[in-house]
């Protein structure tokens, strides 16, 4: 089956040569804490670097107890910590092809008190225990699977497969229904409820979670590749991050406009392509190295620059991902200040 197509540049082939994978473990050894590193300043809050030895990160989970969670983007590597900061397990679920290794990604989503690990490119999905890390059950998925998302309850498993969209049942992952509607973009959106499932293309497609039927497509204005990320707030509007920088709020069942956050003030580009909700507030990552947090009002609460935005001469990208902490005094950034080559970043808000 043939790749969907993105509006991202081809990926070139790496430089360097990558490291050899290890062998997929059945149980996982608890690492020691990673070394404290010394925090360093934004413009409006401390920051601190926490993850050292990966080059990037494809997504984020974080626990109801402040658990972090990473996969990562070139490999087949998974790491989590604890709330402080301190690493607790590390593991590498595959080995990785001869290709560039930016083909190859894992991502992560909590399940319960287990960890889902799609590895792209390796057509696999693990199941770990969050805890250790070790291994639970390994399934195989169709090669295009692209990207995973579970329902509130953990009872239905979103799949999104070449350009299409599949619900299974979980743990048992027997297919529930298959929607059609033309999605090449990775973000899927669940609301709280449980209700309500979104993804989309250049066009934003609203499904019924409940019943699994389609409701709801629209095509947003002045934005000609549609939007990078989306995701529902508390109150089951949908959010959209877009070209210029701009987030913009909907009522997925109307498909209307309800609010409109302006794009990013720093130069370069500017494509928001991360977005996080909590709350009131709405953190944004874009294209130009930055990240804020601005509330209802479209006030910026927080902003955050400097950041890397992609690996040296692969193309692959650092601020993919930006997630709360359950409490809301966390924002974890899946990309390290600039001069520093590696790791996440933890922003106190």
């Amino acid at each position: 089956m043939k790749k969907a197509a993105t509006r991202k540049k081809a990926v070139p082939k790496a430089k360097t040569k990558p490291a050899k994978a290890a062998k997929p473990a059945k149980t996982a050894k608890t690492a020691k804490p990673a070394k404290a590193t010394k925090p360093t300043s934004a413009k409006s809050g401390p920051q601190r670097r926490i993850v050292e030895g990966w080059t990037s990160v494809a997504s984020m989970a974080i626990a109801p107890d402040g658990r972090a969670f990473a996969g990562e983007n070139g490999g087949y590597g998974v790491c989590a910590w604890s709330a402080g900061g301190e690493l607790l397990w590390q593991r590498s679920l595959a080995k990785i092809g001869k290709q560039s290794r930016y083909s190859y990604t894992a991502l992560v989503t909590l399940a319960g008190d287990a960890l889902l690990v799609l590895c792209y490119g390796a057509k696999k999905l693990f199941v770990l225990d969050a805890a250790t890390g070790a291994t639970r059950a390994e399934h195989a998925v169709p090669a295009d699977t692209r990207a995973i998302a579970l329902s509130p309850d953990g009872t239905k498993l979103v799949a999104r497969i070449f350009v299409e969209t599949t619900v299974f049942s979980y743990p048992a992952l027997q297919p529930l229904t298959k929607f059609e509607q033309y999605a090449n973009q990775s973000g899927i959106a669940i609301s709280a409820d449980g209700r309500l499932l979104a993804v989309n293309g250049h066009e934003i497609h609203v499904f019924d979670f409940v019943e699994l039927r389609h409701l709801k497509t629209w095509e947003p204005e002045n934005c000609d590749w549609g939007p990078s990320e989306l995701c529902f707030n508390a109150e089951h509007q949908l959010l959209t991050a877009e070209e210029k920088g701009t987030v913009r709020v909907w009522d997925p069942r109307e498909g209307t406009l309800l609010a409109t956050y302006a794009g990013a003030t720093v130069p370069g580009r500017k494509t928001a392509q991360a977005i996080a909700v909590h709350g009131d507030r709405i953190a944004i990552g874009r294209e130009n190295g930055t990240v804020a947090v601005i509330d209802r009002s479209g006030a910026v609460q927080h902003t955050f620059t400097g950041f890397n935005v992609e690996v040296p001469d692969t193309g692959a990208e650092q601020l993919a991902a930006v997630a709360f902490a359950r409490d809301g005094t966390q924002l974890w950034v899946s990309a390290a200040p600039k001069k520093q080559p590696s790791g996440l970043s933890v922003l106190d808000l």
